[in-house]
């Protein structure tokens, strides 16, 4: 291990309230925080899913800048997110995120993978149930490279499929599963026009998804961190997604859509990421980070979040399909769906990848030994995907009041037959086997 990733400060808190300026307030079971000596400061937050499970499940995200309180505030929203998602998708485990500051943060895949390892060999003194996942900046090449280390190879999940996984970001686990969630609704006609933020792992597979399933709507603007490609007849999704699969993602890949767009004629390029949120489009699908929307009455942990208001009043959205974590406040939310928008929650429609992950984790032996192909795993774990997002999105639909309190109650009714059957599996004595039959056999 390269000395300047070792972990110099642990920090951990049992039973802490995180609470945030936008109403956010969440009791964390476990939040650690280790301080590396390359400056680096790594937190991981644990949330009980209510009944609670042996593992947890989430990913990891590197951003470049953030105050300690920040990061906290999002690494909490994140895992509250999961607490949600997993049991409400039917995976028995509890929500777990993790998110390293790391201003100067190398582009080697091994560097990264040196300091991540070194978070969670002292977050695994505390939560020896944790799945870490990959996210933001942390790629399949990175957990390869974690999973490598023998005492860590059970708690990586979202590998390479040269790394024994199924290659969840590059095959859009979560971004295919996205556009499903948006079939469950009989009001796709009326959309015409759709704007992705972030255009990467879940975006770029998203824009992929909806060409296919939804061609009737025309993809006009994609942003990044260096700007917005917009076109009002609509963008080449085929050549964007070229562009972006090309590369490694990450810096090369936000390069290669702006050089694209540049070069594209009829496709104009603004220089301001944020310029994304004062164009039309009736479908807005949030691809990046936590906060990224609020009531201008409001103030989140990006200090960069947008205010609905003048947002909607440009855009004239009808539909918002969540791609990341809690990009939108909860008031954001329910002010928009106050004026007529449907919003598709995140923890409902974006399980791909988690799905992909607890399949992969669960196949884990099977995939080393050859037994079970990468393929083979993806197509059974495709159809649980497709089956659980489609009823679940027509679950909150079906409920009156607003679509977050709608998703939270679909999770709740999900909870208690999910565990159940977990539960009528404790006779398998392997974990990873008894996950198998469980995924094998889930209905909700």
């Amino acid at each position: 291990m390269a000395s300047d990733s070792r972990a110099i400060k642990v920090i951990a808190e049992r039973d802490v309230l995180v609470e945030s300026n936008d109403g956010f307030s969440q009791r964390v079971r476990t939040l650690v925080q280790t301080v590396h000596e390359n400056g680096a400061r790594a937190f991981s937050a644990f949330v009980e899913s209510h009944p609670t499970f042996l593992r947890s499940v989430g990913g990891s995200r590197i951003v470049r800048s953030a105050t300690d309180a920040a990061a906290r505030i999002e690494v909490a929203k994140l895992a509250s997110g999961m607490a949600s998602k997993n049991p409400g998708a039917g995976i028995p485990a509890n929500g777990q995120k993790s998110v390293v500051v790391w201003p100067d943060a190398p582009p080697s895949d091994h560097r990264r993978a040196e300091l991540l390892a070194a978070h969670y060999r002292e977050v695994l003194k505390f939560e020896p149930g944790a799945i870490f996942g990959p996210d933001m900046a942390v790629g399949e090449h990175v957990q390869d490279a974690i999973a490598a280390s023998p005492d860590l190879t059970d708690h990586i999940a979202g590998n390479s499929t040269a790394g024994f996984g199924v290659a969840i970001d590059e095959t859009g686990w979560t971004g295919r599963a996205l556009v499903l969630g948006l079939g469950a609704w009989d009001g796709t006609a009326d959309l015409r026009t759709a704007a992705i933020q972030g255009f990467g792992a879940v975006g770029a597979w998203a824009a992929r998804q909806l060409k296919r399933t939804q061609p009737h709507i025309r993809l006009v603007a994609v942003s990044n961190r260096h700007g917005v490609a917009y076109c009002a007849d609509g963008l080449n999704v085929d050549a964007l997604f070229s562009a972006w699969a090309k590369t490694t993602g990450g810096p090369e890949a936000d390069a290669a859509i702006r050089a694209l767009a540049q070069t594209t004629d009829g496709v104009r390029w603004f220089d301001n990421p944020n310029h994304l949120w004062t164009l039309r489009a009736d479908l807005m699908i949030p691809a990046a980070r936590t906060g990224e929307v609020r009531l201008s009455t409001e103030q989140t942990e990006n200090p960069s979040a947008q205010p609905v208001e003048p947002w909607f009043r440009a855009s004239g959205v009808k539909a918002v399909l969540e791609g990341a974590n809690a990009p939108l406040s909860v008031g954001a939310e329910d002010w928009l769906n106050e004026q007529g928008v449907v919003v598709f929650p995140d923890f409902i429609v974006n399980s791909g990848g988690v799905w992909g992950c607890w399949a992969e984790w669960a196949e884990r032996s099977a995939l080393r030994d050859g037994s079970r192909t990468a393929d083979a795993v993806t197509a059974d774990t495709e159809a649980i995907i497709g089956r659980v997002v489609r009823a679940n999105m027509r679950r909150v639909l079906a409920k009156d009041g607003y679509n977050r309190a709608a998703a939270h109650a679909v999770k709740r009714e999900n909870v208690a037959p999910v565990a159940a059957q977990w539960e009528a599996l404790s006779h398998i004595e392997s974990v990873h086997a008894r996950a198998i039959e469980h995924a094998g056999t889930l209905r909700l």
